[in-house]
């Protein structure tokens, strides 16, 4: 069972009042989990990596039917997704759950998170700006292979995005 902090505590609640079954990864796993996904979320902006995802698409949240269309029609419904939302909170879910509820599990203007398909390549970013990225993850490693040694430790540490999730959120889950 992952330990609980404040904003683990709070996304377990959320999920269970929208009843949708998720689990929840221990602090080990959710931390490799984190860093798994780090590789796909950009250093220097939010949203998808470019070196390690092809087909970027972006879409501005301004109406939720639009966006869960948009969403639906990117995402696979089969098999399951890994949501990563930081370092502690990571979750897996049936992809079909995700497609039906996400507006319940993703609130545009507080949660960053990185969805992850486990039988596709599909990778999806939600902005707490209220933007969305979709893209493919490629196999390609290059992501890996750094430029210079302040890129290697902005991935070491975690993206510019998913490190800075609790600050942006305000600390902690109202």
């Amino acid at each position: 069972m992952p330990s609980k902090s404040s904003d683990l505590a709070y996304l377990m609640r959320e999920f269970e009042a929208a009843g949708i079954g998720a689990r929840w990864l221990d602090a080990e796993k959710a931390a490799h989990a984190y860093e798994y996904a780090s590789q796909y979320v950009s250093p220097v902006r939010y949203g998808l990596r470019e070196t390690s995802v092809r087909d970027i698409e972006s879409h501005a949240v301004s109406s939720e039917a639009v966006a869960k269309a948009w969403v639906n029609e990117r995402m696979p419904a089969a098999g399951t997704v890994q949501i990563v939302y930081g370092r502690d909170e990571v979750c897996v879910i049936d992809a079909e759950a995700l497609r039906k509820n996400w507006l319940n599990i993703f609130v545009p203007g507080r949660d960053d998170a990185v969805v992850l398909h486990n039988i596709s390549e599909a990778v999806l970013f939600i902005c707490h700006e209220g933007e969305l990225e979709f893209g493919h993850r490629t196999a390609n490693t290059e992501c890996l292979h750094f430029s210079d040694e302040s890129e290697a430790a902005d991935v070491g540490s975690g993206s510019m995005a998913l490190r800075s999730l609790r600050s942006l959120r305000g600390g902690t889950r109202p």
